[in-house]
């Protein structure tokens, strides 16, 4: 009988440790996401301020050179 309630304490662990690890791996992919969104929106306030201070050919080159989707801003490849 002890060794019963022993493998089925041993099993609810291991289930909870599993719940746990899914947990912690799905934190770790959304941090990932998170971070990457944070480095895009550094670079998109790079090129945001680059536009500030840039004739607008020079903006469009530099965000060909990036390969850089425009996500919002206008494109200045088009004439207006």
């Amino acid at each position: 009988m002890q060794r019963l309630a022993l493998e089925t304490d041993l099993k609810i662990e291991r289930e909870w440790r599993g719940t746990l690890q899914q947990s912690l791996d799905k934190e770790k992919t959304k941090v990932a996401k998170l971070q990457a969104d944070v480095q895009h929106l550094d670079e998109m306030k790079k090129v945001t301020n680059i536009h500030k201070y840039t004739p607008r050919e020079d903006v469009a080159s530099f965000l060909d050179f990036m390969n850089m989707p425009l996500n919002g801003l206008v494109d200045y490849r088009q004439p207006n």
